[in-house]
């Protein structure tokens, strides 16, 4: 009998995600579990967006409300959040239920909302403008986290689920990441987060452009990463792998990455079917536990938002004896 082991790394294909009516380009800002996506549309290139969300079939729902200044981010256990937008300020935040319901989110203090974001648990997690954090959930009400010492706004928030609160802030000269532990509070001077990770992992880059994994009360590990670019790691789910994109030094061209958990590195493009859409700019940004990626591309002038499936593997083994049947065993996606 004859074994061969058969290595090939995970294909995905990708599929753009529904327009409304009324809209021709659209963006995503988050990834449930489930597999809904979070995001926005608008009529044109300069027009406002307003808050949108993709079931798994990739149907597109709105919420027209907030004068069609909105967007909408998801949890990973698909709970919608819209966000009213003036500028880059958050001005009202609610919650969608699943059987249709619209909540308002309680401020708690100050007059808006200067960041907000789901956590890990699926617990809304928000900073005022008056630098206090809460956490609010329908079931359990809102709770006080605490208050910024610092005369900064924080410009991101994250919340890992195990009690710790993450965000960043620009003290003038450099990008602080910050993490509220319940032994206290660590700080990392130069290091702007942008995603999370299932084990309470912070992900970020420095000023020249190096990626790097920060676990409070751990440490910070930097990722190698190819010389002379700047690194975006955007998110990672429970197998390690982790997504994002890059560019060279003084170039706009965008190239978005997988690496795996034991350090191996893929470029998207080679991995999907991405080119066939003529996209001439795109970057993935999000991916749950089943391996499904949630990103943006540039069509013809437009932003349009997509989803990116992974393709089952080939049989991983296949047994070849004679007058046997052929025996085969699938493995799941390496993500």
């Amino acid at each position: 009998m004859c074994v061969t082991a058969v290595a090939r790394s995970t294909n995905y294909v990708v599929s753009l995600l529904g327009l409304d009516s009324s809209s021709v380009r659209s963006e995503v800002s988050s990834l449930s579990e489930s597999g809904l996506v979070g995001g926005m549309v608008a009529r044109d290139e300069s027009s406002s967006m307003k808050a949108a969300w993709w079931g798994v079939d990739g149907s597109v729902n709105t919420y027209e409300g907030f004068s069609h200044r909105s967007s909408s981010f998801v949890s990973r256990y698909g709970t919608i959040g819209l966000m009213s937008l003036a500028g880059l300020d958050f001005v009202d935040l609610r919650e969608q239920g699943g059987d249709g319901n619209v909540w308002d989110v309680p401020l708690g203090s100050g007059s808006g909302f200067a960041s907000a974001n789901y956590g890990e648990d699926g617990k809304l997690v928000y900073f005022t403008d008056t630098f206090d954090a809460y956490q609010w959930e329908l079931t359990s009400g809102l709770r006080f986290l605490g208050r910024m010492t610092e005369a900064a706004a924080a410009s991101t928030i994250f919340s890992t689920g195990d009690g710790i609160l993450a965000g960043d802030y620009f003290d003038g000269f450099n990008n602080i990441a910050f993490a509220w532990l319940p032994t206290g509070r660590e700080y990392i001077t130069d290091f702007r987060l942008l995603g999370t990770g299932p084990g309470g992992q912070l992900l970020g880059t420095k000023r020249d452009g190096r990626a790097g994994v920060w676990t409070p009360g751990v440490g910070l590990t930097m990722l190698q990463t190819p010389a002379f670019t700047v690194n975006q790691p955007m998110d990672m789910n429970a197998a390690g792998t982790i997504i994002g994109y890059r560019n060279s030094y003084g170039s706009d061209v965008l190239s978005s990455f997988i690496r795996y958990s034991n350090g191996q590195e893929f470029d998207f493009a080679n991995l999907s079917n991405i080119s066939s859409f003529g996209a001439s700019v795109y970057g993935i940004y999000h991916i749950n536990d089943a391996g499904l990626i949630a990103g943006t591309m540039r069509v013809g002038g437009l932003q349009r938002a997509f989803i990116a499936r992974p393709v089952p593997e080939p049989a991983s083994f296949l047994a070849l004896a004679s007058g046997a049947f052929f025996l085969t065993r699938r493995r799941k996606p390496s993500v």
